[in-house]
């Protein structure tokens, strides 16, 4: 079998180096952060993600909430079962990364991938040769700027992280997770109210094709102002996700996840997405004659949804008719499989 690195230990990577060692792969799985997951993510996840990601809503592990209740703006779609799971990803990814130790992956963190020549890949931490390298360093990945594919379409997101007990935290919805659409502050994109075990998360994001970097920033924090929240009462978080997909198999290298451009446009939500082409990656490396028709269908899906939601007057109606349309069983489960 095949002798794999894996550069990025984030939900694609993880994906992928399991899928590999179940079918007796070499696998090294590298790092750069000592903690994987410390990124501007809401950390929301839908029916699909959560089943993906190997969580049962009705046991939800300690890091973790689930939510019944959604609320649009200022109104609220309230259901029977869960809606929507919050979990800390740091918290996630660590217990998963144990569980790929226990199978025989040798997972290097605080270990920074420098580059792939011959069969050889090179760290900051020395050499060792491989015969395929997947890219699973999100949106920012060294793999594909070695590979000189343009990142393309990418969402900005700002983030605030708010600690539970303190003031701010005493007038936001702790029961419910919240989402705002506003094309005047956000364009395509939305700002997210979400409560965790320890806090609560505030935060936005979209996409370069809809708003500008500097736009964003100053939404962001008009937001926050609006809300009576102070960015110095928590931990501000920005980054990049990516959303241009340009293609995942480059001979022996390919890229998942963000690496590859596969989070939704729209909502910046990548974990189911990454989740689904770590594993359809790790197919086409196991059987070489396989063509995942998975991944190019997501990205297809993501992109389509964010070019008609970009129409200014489509946008706004549906959004401004969200909480109504959500209650329909059949379309709440479409439209949030299509955000997530």
């Amino acid at each position: 079998m095949n002798d794999v690195c894996v550069v990025g230990a984030g939900p694609a990577g993880i994906s992928c180096a399991r899928e590999l060692r179940r079918h007796g792969c070499v696998v090294v799985l590298l790092d750069r952060s000592s903690q994987p997951g410390d990124k501007a993510c809401g950390g929301g996840l839908t029916e699909y993600a959560w089943e993906l990601a190997g969580i049962d809503p009705g046991r939800v592990p300690d890091h973790a909430r689930a939510f019944h209740r959604l609320v649009v703006g200022d109104k609220s779609v309230e259901t029977d079962g869960p809606f929507v799971v919050v979990l800390d990803r740091k918290k996630w990814q660590a217990a998963r990364i144990d569980e790929l130790r226990e199978i025989g992956c040798d997972v290097r963190l605080e270990e920074r991938f420098m580059g792939f020549s011959r069969g050889e890949v090179r760290t900051d931490g020395g050499s060792f040769g491989c015969d395929v390298l997947i890219g699973a360093d999100g949106a920012a990945s060294r793999v594909r700027r070695l590979l000189g594919v343009q990142r393309g379409l990418v969402v900005r997101a700002w983030q605030v992280t708010v600690p539970s007990g303190h003031r701010a935290c005493e007038t936001i919805e702790r029961e419910a997770v919240t989402v705002r659409f506003d094309h005047r502050l956000f364009g395509s994109g939305y700002a997210w109210i979400f409560p965790t075990v320890d806090g609560v998360r505030l935060g936005c994001g979209a996409s370069n094709a809809s708003l500008s970097a500097g736009d964003l920033k100053a939404s962001f924090f008009s937001w926050l102002d609006e809300l009576g929240v102070n960015p110095k009462d928590g931990r501000v978080r920005c980054g990049t996700i990516g959303c241009g997909y340009a293609g995942h198999r480059f001979r022996n290298v390919f890229l998942a996840g963000d690496a590859a451009g596969l989070a939704s446009p729209v909502t910046g939500e990548g974990i189911a997405s990454a989740l689904i082409s770590g594993r359809e990656v790790a197919r086409e490396i196991i059987d070489p004659s396989c063509r995942s028709k998975e991944i190019p269908r997501l990205a297809a899906r993501h992109r389509r949804t964010h070019d008609i939601l970009s129409i200014p007057w489509i946008g706004r109606s549906l959004y401004r008719l969200a909480p109504s349309i959500l209650k329909i069983p059949f379309i709440r489960t479409e439209a949030m499989g299509r955000y997530g």
